[in-house]
């Protein structure tokens, strides 16, 4: 799993600074290995690798990162396969708008190489989402597109990292007229040709997360609703994950656990307050 390390809860910026790579092998317990881009090239695993950036420490967005193996990427020790981690990044004082770059983590998932561009079309794009799509044997990008047209669009390529088509202007995700929408994730259920597509609906409140339907191709866009659950906490952005049952019951498990533990703690902080509103009260 690859997170950002961005919070605005607080601070109420939409600044971050870099990565976190996290591994389980339950998917309750987890591992990480932090990278903050700002300082620089001694955090990466390919010191020798020529830098994008002349000043790392003006990267102030490195958003909405994403994770897809490669079994042809090419270590300099002789190691083949790894996982390309792709990201919309920002730098201050050397960029105009945000691009999407892709750097490589090792198998055990604890080493990232330098950062390298993937994506410039002249103007902003974040959130990508990349697919290798079977019906016509290339990779097929969803992006969150912020010049000319905007919304969520595809782009094919026949290789991984590109390069990657301009956008198709006519099939895209327009269901949502001038709302905005961002953080696409498609997927396939299991037995199934076809697509399904999430994103995020965040100019009404409260934030809708919706789903729509695509081809085997993974274009022809149809059939927009909402996502039916707990969508309380307003998630956002994202992928999907299949489970067999024995996940799913373990999850199941913990999750159930985690909220009975979360019911007493909050039971024991109300009979905390009972008890200290009383002796405020006899004082």
């Amino acid at each position: 799993m690859v997170v950002t390390d961005m919070s605005n809860h607080k601070s109420h910026s939409w600044y971050n600074y870099g990565i976190d790579l996290l591994k389980s092998k339950d998917l309750i317990h987890w591992t990480s290995v932090s990278f903050d881009f700002r300082k620089g090239p001694g955090i990466f695993c390919d010191p020798a690798s020529p830098d994008f950036y002349k000043d790392y420490s003006a990267i102030c967005r490195v958003w909405a990162p994403q994770v897809i193996w490669d079994p042809n990427y090419q270590w300099t020790d002789g190691q083949k396969g790894g996982y390309m981690i792709y990201y919309s990044l920002l730098n201050s004082k050397e960029d105009h708008y945000d691009r999407i770059f892709y750097s490589y983590a090792d198998a055990s998932f604890t080493k990232l190489t330098k950062p390298r561009l993937l994506i410039d079309w002249g103007y902003a794009t974040i959130d990508a989402d990349i697919h290798y799509v079977p019906a016509d044997n290339k990779f097929h990008l969803l992006i969150k597109k912020e010049g000319g047209q905007p919304g969520i669009f595809t782009a094919t390529s026949d290789h991984l990292t590109g390069k990657y088509s301009l956008p198709d202007e006519k099939d895209y995700i327009n269901f949502e007229g001038n709302r905005k929408v961002e953080g696409p994730s498609a997927f396939q259920l299991i037995g199934d040709t076809a697509w399904q597509v999430a994103y995020v609906e965040y100019s009404t409140r409260p934030i809708k997360y919706r789903i729509c339907q695509a081809d085997r191709y993974l274009t022809h866009f149809q059939h927009p609703k909402d996502i039916e659950g707990d969508v309380s906490s307003t998630a956002q952005h994202g992928s999907f994950l299949i489970l067999n049952k024995k996940e799913y019951k373990r999850l199941e498990r913990w999750s159930e656990n985690y909220q009975k533990q979360k019911r007493v703690k909050a039971e024991k902080k109300s009979d905390f307050r009972v008890i200290s509103a009383q002796r405020t009260h006899k004082t």
